[in-house]
């Protein structure tokens, strides 16, 4: 079933979630501190989720050449991301990389759905 997909949904939601404290809570310490570490844990938990859905989705054969594809639009992101700051205010900043992840988790929900919907016709 698709719950590998759904877990993926939710790293992102939770990521999108805690680039939002310091928008909400700018000068407190601690929250800021204790979102970033859920922050953490949600990368962690994407790379062990999203090798499981690589292996699921990617044939094992094109898994490193269709990976290194989408390395450089993801380092384009990282990069943007990063010279923002020089930009704009941090609460633009964390406002735009939790857009980023609710995006993923939007487009990561539409491939989810479309693929419970595929399950179902296969039925």
């Amino acid at each position: 079933g698709p719950y590998m997909e759904g877990r993926t949904v939710a790293v992102y939601g939770v990521a999108a979630a805690c680039m939002v404290v310091p928008i909400i809570f700018p000068d407190a310490l601690w929250p800021i501190f204790i979102a970033f570490l859920v922050l953490e844990v949600t990368v962690g938990t994407f790379y062990a989720v999203s090798s499981s859905l690589r292996s699921k989705y990617l044939p094992g054969d094109l898994q490193a050449s269709i990976m290194n594809i989408f390395r450089l639009p993801l380092n384009m992101f990282v990069v943007l991301g990063t010279k923002m700051t020089d930009w704009y205010e941090p609460r633009i900043v964390f406002f735009t990389v939790s857009a980023w992840f609710l995006m993923a988790a939007a487009l990561q929900w539409l491939m989810t759905v479309s693929k419970a919907a595929d399950a179902k016709k296969q039925d």
